[in-house]
């Protein structure tokens, strides 16, 4: 759920930093363009890989919290 909450902090911000540029650049014109990694310089631009977990890993972690309904 962490990572899930995190990811969607993210994408907020890659989309604040898209419109960033979009308007940037419509404003200029051919002039002098950016790119929205030049605008917002994100820390997770430079990570691209997301841990993955496994199976056995997971339901490790759902057993510890047995609130959690799961699907059967």
């Amino acid at each position: 759920m962490q990572m899930r909450y995190n990811r969607e902090i993210e994408r907020r911000w890659e989309q604040t930093r898209m419109l960033a540029a979009q308007i940037h650049n419509s404003a200029q014109g051919k002039k002098r363009l950016v790119t929205p990694k030049q605008i917002i310089h994100l820390p997770f631009d430079d990570n691209t890989e997301y841990p993955q977990w496994t199976q056995e890993e997971a339901e490790e972690l759902i057993r510890k919290w047995p609130d959690i309904p799961t699907k059967n």
